[in-house]
C-alpha cells in the first residue's frame, strides 16, 4: 500500500483511490467507516494520479491520497504561497492520526489488498 500526503497541511478530509484500483472503495469503505470520527468523510475513486508514488503504481501497489480541507495543489502547496505559517497544528496531529489509523486498519486486514497488473517500467529518450 502507497500513502501519499502531498497537498499540503490541512485537515485530512477523504481518502483518494488512486487511478486503475477503484475496484477497492467498496471495501475500503467498509473497512474504514471506524474512521469518520477522525474526519474521514469519503473515499473517492480513481481521481489522481502522479510522480510520487509512479514506482508503486508501476508495480501494481494499491495507492490512496488524502483529500484535505481547502487543499489547493496548485496554488498552494509546491508554490511560493507554501509557508509553515498556514500550517494548524490541529490539522497536523489529525493528518498524522488518519495516516496511521488508516495503515494499521489495512495491516490488519485478514488479506492482503489485491494489486493490478504490474506494467513494464517506460523509457524516457
Amino acid at each position: 500500500m502507497c500513502l501519499v500526503h502531498d497537498l499540503g497541511t490541512g485537515k485530512v478530509t477523504g481518502l483518494g483511490v488512486l487511478m486503475g484500483h477503484e475496484n477497492l472503495k467498496p471495501l475500503l469503505e467498509k473497512e474504514l467507516a471506524g474512521l469518520k470520527p477522525l474526519g474521514l468523510a469519503e473515499i473517492n475513486p480513481g481521481r489522481m494520479g502522479g510522480s510520487d508514488h509512479a514506482s508503486f503504481d508501476q508495480a501494481g501497489v494499491p495507492g490512496f491520497w488524502f483529500q484535505q480541507d481547502g487543499a489547493e495543489y496548485r496554488l498552494t502547496h509546491h508554490s511560493q504561497s507554501d509557508t509553515l505559517d498556514k500550517a494548524q497544528e490541529a490539522d497536523l496531529v489529525q493528518g498524522a492520526e488518519m495516516m496511521a489509523s488508516i495503515a494499521m486498519h489495512v495491516a490488519n486486514m485478514p488479506s492482503l489488498l489485491p494489486r493490478k497488473p504490474a506494467q513494464a517500467p517506460t523509457q524516457t529518450r
